[in-house]
């Protein structure tokens, strides 16, 4: 699976280009609450939204992925915040985009299999799930996004 990270002139002409797909696919947005119900809320949207346009299995990777970003974007947010999700479907796939306030930088980690850390596989997993994943910065944070392939 392949990371691609987002930035400066190829940020705004790649938003561009994407926004054009974006016309006429079910999507969604909408800001959660940084706590404990981001991530159940953001599944319970995710099926609602796209159950009958996306396969089960690319719904159950969706799942993961989702979880996985928001509890990262929870980790990184101060308590007082909201994140933003944004997930649309077009051709290539199932986009899905959280923005969060925090600016740190997503980094994979390789942990130790023999630490008894439970953190820092997240991302592991959203590499093996998805087509390609990446970030970027913007004004007020940063925004994760994941491309999952449509069988």
């Amino acid at each position: 699976m392949s990371q691609d990270t987002t930035t400066g002139s190829r940020e705004a002409i790649t938003q561009a280009s994407v926004s054009k797909q974006f016309l006429d696919s079910p999507s969604f947005r909408c800001e959660l609450t940084v706590g404990l119900s981001a991530a159940p809320s953001a599944r319970s949207l995710l099926r609602e939204r796209f159950a009958g346009c996306v396969p089960q299995d690319t719904l159950a990777d969706a799942d993961l992925v989702l979880t996985e970003l928001i509890a990262n974007a929870v980790n990184a947010s101060p308590v007082s915040v909201s994140l933003g999700l944004l997930v649309h479907l077009v051709a290539s796939g199932l986009l899905i985009s959280v923005f969060d306030q925090s600016s740190g930088v997503p980094r994979l980690k390789c942990p130790d299999p023999l630490e008894l850390d439970e953190g820092g596989r997240g991302l592991l997993l959203v590499a093996e799930l998805s087509q390609a994943w990446g970030w970027h910065p913007v004004a007020t944070g940063k925004v994760v996004w994941v491309m999952l392939s449509l069988p």
